[in-house]
């Protein structure tokens, strides 16, 4: 940004400011966001971030904190909160842009992006106003490089572009000297930087409408990609958990237990909604040198980066749609040796300077097992010192990351470290943390369960409007009947033409095209078997619960309708899957012993019963 058009961003902003009020700047959109963190000239961009907010509006103040030790005071929202505020200008610009204006009032559907239309060139040449079809439609083919799409840079004479600008200076050797020291070189400030791959991103979550997010979210998490976990409104200052996205997501892992110097290994596999784990929450107070997205990579996988960082392919200095956003992710053992760690734990990283979002930081610290802080300074005078005071004397576990000290980690008092970060690699840090956190969650510690984000206060839930609670409302009806059966007896008592009569019914109409003998006699008398197997099928096949079923399709409002069905599938999932993992574990010892007994190649009872077992949990399996 150049000067000019700073002071005309100033002027705009404070004429905003006198119809807005205080309003506008309750929703932090600085550019000062994860990239920035790294520059020299953090400083710089510190004071430029205050462009955003309105100049002659001090900073907002939040009444009915949290308190760290789980005790929930007044509301973090009340209802003058509702008030509708003007986003920002740069916000406005960016989905000018991307050419997303008109799709945050009508919200992008699935049926929308499954409609016919020009195709998106898979080629270097994607233009900006095509840049957000075509990270959905790459991610919806799960290409994990939908983030990283290179787009077609906008220049008036291509044939004499340049890839560097050469300065314009004298030959004279003084002048060639004063060109290399000088910081004003003549580059073109006035050219604008490409989209942020995460505005990109948030743009499409911003402007889809419940279904398309839930698709969205489900493919990042196939992606093995961070999922947000709490957004700031664009146009309230409401926090909004999009719980409805998580509900198709089911996380597999296997913990390995030691006893009697024999390892056993144990599979677990649930909705991630349901999954109850220690959460881990990363906060940055104040600007960093170190990005904290990229040390926590280094937590999950090392070589995958879960949480977008500065230094990823893309990357821009200004980013206006990700600060405030808490995204959550999983570290998810495989039951080996080299695990980081034991158990599934929820890793959440709040983006932007914590000490100015203060709403999403309370949030996190009532529901985090472990507060890990990653401050420049740990001066009393630094602006953080209020913050890190609270969360030390505070019972939640904390690990203070200091960027101005070369200590190892140490232990100060129980539950509470600190560790230095100056002229040491992220490697070594990595390692310390890795170990500071496996002993915290050795003991005692708290658990995490998306679901009681909706009894969270100051935390708006999408699933909360009436359309989705009239669909669950119908679902839950439905499944009631079922929840307490077992899959088989459920088959056999409200849905019988999936059981023997359809099984019989496939096996005549095989045999029907494998005819021998008096091939037509033989092919009369099947063709009367398979007509008195599919009027059996039509005499029972009005259960109550497929009554139910049809009443409810019929009943129900076509929107309504939408998420009864969405509903039905997510609720009934987890009557089948809720033993899988029990049974898969069965099946694997199992087949492990019956390879054991076959070495020994001799027929036993043992190994006659060890196969029969296996075939029984095996048509468990297929039930």
């Amino acid at each position: 940004m150049n000067d000019d058009s700073r002071e005309l961003h100033k002027e705009g902003q404070e004429k905003e400011g006198e119809h807005v009020g205080g309003k506008g700047s309750e929703i932090n959109n600085k550019p000062t966001g994860e990239n920035s963190e790294i520059n020299t000239a953090s400083c710089e961009l510190s004071q430029e971030s205050n462009i955003l907010q309105h100049p002659s509006t001090p900073p907002p103040t939040y009444s009915g904190a949290i308190n760290v030790d789980g005790n929930k005071e007044k509301p973090l929202c009340n209802s003058s909160e509702e008030e509708r505020k003007i986003p920002p200008k740069e916000t406005e610009m960016l989905f000018k842009r991307l050419e997303h204006q008109d799709k945050c009032q009508t919200n992008w559907s699935p049926k929308d992006f499954l409609q016919l239309g020009r195709p998106v060139k898979q080629t270097n040449e994607i233009s900006e106003k095509d840049l957000a079809y075509a990270f959905l439609q790459r991610l919806m083919m799960l290409d994990y490089r939908a983030r990283y799409i290179p787009v077609k840079q906008k220049s008036l004479d291509v044939s004499n572009s340049q890839a560097v600008q050469i300065s314009k200076s004298e030959d004279t050797d003084d002048d060639d000297l004063d060109a290399l020291y000088s910081t004003n070189t003549e580059s073109d400030q006035s050219q604008e930087n490409h989209v942020h791959p995460m505005d990109v991103q948030m743009a499409v979550f911003h402007c889809s409408d419940s279904f398309l997010k839930q698709k969205m979210i489900t493919k990042l998490s196939q992606c093995q990609y961070a999922l947000p976990l709490l957004v700031p409104d664009l146009v309230t200052t409401n926090i909004e958990c999009p719980l409805w996205t998580f509900r198709e997501i089911t996380k597999t892992w296997k913990t390995s237990t030691t006893k009697d110097n024999s390892t056993t290994v144990t599979m677990k596999s649930m909705p991630v909604y349901k999954a109850e784990t220690p959460m881990v929450s990363f906060f940055r107070l104040g600007s960093m040198s170190l990005s904290k997205s990229q040390l926590m990579n280094a937590l999950i996988n090392e070589r995958h980066n879960t949480f977008f960082h500065r230094n990823c392919p893309g990357s821009t200095k200004s980013r206006h749609l990700m600060d405030g956003v808490a995204e959550i992710a999983w570290y998810c053992p495989a039951g080996k040796p080299n695990d980081f760690f034991f158990d599934c734990i929820a890793f959440c990283n709040l983006h932007g300077d914590s000490l100015a979002i203060v709403k999403q930081r309370e949030i996190l610290t009532e529901m985090s097992s472990v507060i890990v802080v990653l401050v420049p300074t740990l001066e009393k005078s630094h602006e953080s010192s209020a913050v890190i005071s609270m969360l030390y004397k505070s019972s939640k576990p904390l690990i203070i990351l200091s960027a101005d000290n070369e200590c190892s980690a140490v232990e100060i008092k129980p539950q509470k470290y600190k560790l230095g970060l100056k002229e040491r690699s992220q490697s070594d840090v990595s390692e310390e943390l890795k170990k500071i956190i496996r002993s915290i969650l050795c003991g005692p510690h708290t658990s995490f369960q998306l679901e009681t984000m909706a009894k969270v206060s100051g935390v708006r839930v999408d699933e909360d409007t009436e359309v989705c609670q009239n669909g669950k409302s119908a679902a839950m009806e439905l499944t009631k009947l079922i929840e307490s059966m077992d899959v088989s007896e459920i088959k056999d008592k409200f849905l019988p033409c999936q059981g023997q009569l359809w099984h019989k019914w496939c096996k005549i109409n095989k045999e029907l095209h494998h005819l021998k003998g008096h091939i037509e006699k033989e092919k009369g008398q099947k063709i009367h078997q398979l007509m008195e197997l599919r009027q059996k099928q039509c005499d029972v096949s009005n259960s109550e619960l497929m009554r139910l079923f049809t009443e409810s399709l019929e009943g129900l409002p076509p929107n309504d309708r939408e998420y009864f069905l969405k509903w039905t599938q997510i609720l009934i999932d987890p009557l089948s899957t809720d033993d899988l993992s029990s049974i898969l574990q069965s099946y694997d010892e199992t087949w492990s012993e019956v390879l054991v007994l076959k070495k020994k190649h001799e027929k036993s009872a043992q190994l006659n019963e060890k196969q029969a077992e296996l075939e029984h949990l095996s048509k468990k399996l297929q039930s």
